[in-house]
């Protein structure tokens, strides 16, 4: 193993973007509801999520991730198992068609691939990490920083509630996001994200567990023979 400087942050930037769905569909995300006020059901839908979630520090689930727009030839269609952890951890592990794990303490981003056999890391980020799962994992008000409203146009599903989530100030990377919502359980089933330069990505998530035991060294990188680390802040 040997660690070596490096300047791609671009490989920061899309693990987060890739973190921040992720964290968002699974452990949703919290509003402060003012009583009887609720007239577009959006207070409702945030409360039923936050209260699914309260009580969990930790979920796993498998997911497929079909990713579209200008810049992708065809649909890049990625699979995978994720796990997080209340308040900061998560690692996300797609299986096909690369292997490659997105692993985070809430301190550190590794990103792990399998077959160049390199870890791009990331400790300079941290505080910037942080903020970003305490806004997604609940600790922060999602109303502060997104308009959130019902989706009534294409992104709306039968069975489903659907919320449409647009950053009150410009951002770079999210246009819009969906998150579908299971009306009586307040589970997440699924986050749509849109990018302002016209790209999609759909998570679906199957096979949710909650309740589980997930000890803290899965979410740590640990030093593998053949592996070179490569510095990114």
């Amino acid at each position: 193993m040997t660690s070596t400087p490096g300047t791609r942050s671009g490989g920061v930037l899309a693990g987060l973007t890739l973190l921040a769905a992720a964290t968002l569909l699974v452990l949703g995300v919290s509003t402060q509801v003012a009583r009887g006020d609720d007239s577009t059901g959006v207070d409702a839908v945030l409360e039923r999520m936050r209260g699914a979630y309260a009580a969990e520090t930790a979920v796993q689930a498998s997911f497929v991730q079909t990713n579209t727009g200008v810049s992708y030839f065809e649909p890049m269609v990625m699979k995978g198992t994720l796990a997080l952890k209340k308040p900061r951890s998560i690692r996300m592990q797609y299986t096909s068609p690369r292997a490659k794990t997105y692993l985070s303490d809430g301190t550190t981003l590794w990103i792990v691939d399998e077959a160049d056999k390199t870890v791009q890391r990331s400790a300079g980020n941290s505080e910037a990490v942080g903020r970003m799962f305490d806004f997604l994992t609940g600790s922060a008000d999602v109303k502060k920083d997104f308009v959130v409203t019902p989706e009534v146009g294409d992104e709306k599903v039968d069975g489903l509630d659907v919320l449409r989530m647009k950053p009150k100030a410009p951002d770079a990377g999210i246009a819009l996001v969906f998150v579908h919502v299971h009306p009586e359980t307040g589970l997440v089933h699924g986050v749509v994200t849109t990018t302002p330069f016209g790209d999609r990505s759909a998570t679906v998530l199957s096979n949710i567990e909650t309740g589980v035991d997930l000890p803290d060294e899965g979410f740590v990188y640990t030093d593998r023979e053949g592996f070179t680390i490569v510095d990114i802040d």
